[in-house]
């Protein structure tokens, strides 16, 4: 079985509501639009993203994943964010596993969103089900949802 993981624009922009400025006052080379909708690019998420995305897509056989939406289904690990301005926060990945309609045998795990968080913001998840790695994609793959 193949795995393709594809990244979204949520791992390196953030909403024009959050950023704090008027859409007027933005730059327009800050804007990121991919043609579903604009949002602003974030340096922090870009650079966390850089540092953790690689890794914790290639260890997620052995990462601890949990259940974060039941429709449509998606899923959440997280991994200590270092650094002294990190003060208990998260790195929160979010993503979706679905089978690809253009090749047989092959999934696509879509990272939908990345960012740094308090632990508290995020805490109902660790209450969530846990779900294997290995399960995820045969479920996936067999077109079952996994449970809650």
């Amino acid at each position: 079985m193949t795995v393709v993981v594809l990244f979204s624009c949520h791992c390196f922009t953030r909403s024009i509501s959050r950023d704090g400025r008027r859409r007027r006052e933005i730059p327009t080379t800050e804007l990121f639009d991919d043609g579903r909708e604009v949002r602003v690019l974030c340096e922090r998420r870009y650079e966390l993203s850089k540092r953790h995305l690689p890794e914790l897509m290639r260890e997620l056989r052995k990462r601890t994943i949990r259940i974060a939406r039941d429709n449509p289904q998606n899923f959440v690990t997280t991994t200590s964010v270092d650094g002294p301005d990190a003060h208990g926060q998260h790195y929160v990945v979010f993503f979706e596993v679905t089978r690809d309609h253009r090749q047989k045998g092959r999934l696509l795990l879509q990272v939908q969103s990345a960012y740094a968080a308090d632990v508290s913001e995020h805490q109902p998840f660790h209450l969530r089900r846990r779900v294997a790695f290995p399960n995820l994609l045969k479920a996936t793959s067999l077109r079952r949802k996994i449970s809650r």
